[in-house]
């Protein structure tokens, strides 16, 4: 199944006690550190006051999101795969 907006396994490492997946690096961070990143002030406070960053993606932002997530979805179920974990904190950047 190959995607751009897919990160893709690059080996599979069985011990006896756990499985791990070695996959490509994504060096974006995820939506959910993004968000949280904007909604800091400047200085570094989480003080609700002027200053602070937007924290909603603008509409431009947004329809790019979801397009390249609409288009990974779309290649899992075309495979016949599921994704069962979808949140901010595992779409990647």
């Amino acid at each position: 199944m190959a995607n751009d907006n897919i990160i893709q396994p690059e080996e599979f490492v069985k011990t006896k006690h756990h499985c791990y997946v070695v996959k490509e690096y994504a060096n974006g961070g995820s939506i959910a550190q993004l968000l949280q990143y904007r909604s800091q002030k400047n200085d570094g406070s989480k003080s609700p006051t002027s200053g602070q960053r937007n924290k909603r993606f603008s509409e431009m932002e947004t329809r790019r999101v979801m397009i390249d997530l609409l288009s990974a979805l779309d290649a899992i179920y075309a495979a016949g795969l599921a994704f069962w974990d979808l949140s901010p904190e595992t779409l990647l950047l």
